[in-house]
């Protein structure tokens, strides 16, 4: 379950996309944000397109693992799915195949190295046989 924000409203989702009701307060809520554009079309009932239902999915695979800082937002784009943990730390998934490895990766990633609680910084586990790991977010010149 997901709070999915288009413009000033929010809404509850299921991880199946399916919008369960509007949250009045949704700042008080600690569910996972997922920003959306205000041209997204939400409706009590029905069910989002394909990328705000990624979202939900890889939300529920954290359910009985979660990531280490939690998930705060979550970003979704052509062909990326990017959490951002409470400490501001991104996990990069790439598109959506073998989400529960890469959760699985970069779960034990995070645990190993205490990257979690380091702030900014990436792990990128798109490819999951070469994740990298950058506790700067800041790419020198």
């Amino acid at each position: 379950i997901v709070r999915i924000v288009p413009g000033k409203e929010a809404y509850l989702v299921a991880a199946s996309g399916r919008v369960i009701r509007a949250l009045p307060h949704s700042r008080l809520s600690s569910l996972p944000r997922l920003w959306a554009t205000k041209a997204l079309q939400v409706t009590v009932g029905d069910r989002l397109g394909p990328a705000p239902t990624e979202a939900a999915s890889a939300l529920e695979l954290l359910r009985g693992a979660p990531l280490p800082g939690g998930v705060h937002v979550v970003r979704v784009g052509q062909k990326e799915l990017t959490l951002v943990l409470g400490g501001g730390l991104q996990v990069r998934l790439g598109d959506d195949g073998d989400l529960r490895l890469k959760l699985a990766i970069a779960r034990r990633i995070l645990v190993q190295t205490g990257a979690a609680t380091a702030g900014g910084g990436y792990v990128d586990v798109s490819v999951p046989e070469r994740p990298v790991l950058s506790t700067n977010s800041q790419v020198g010149g």
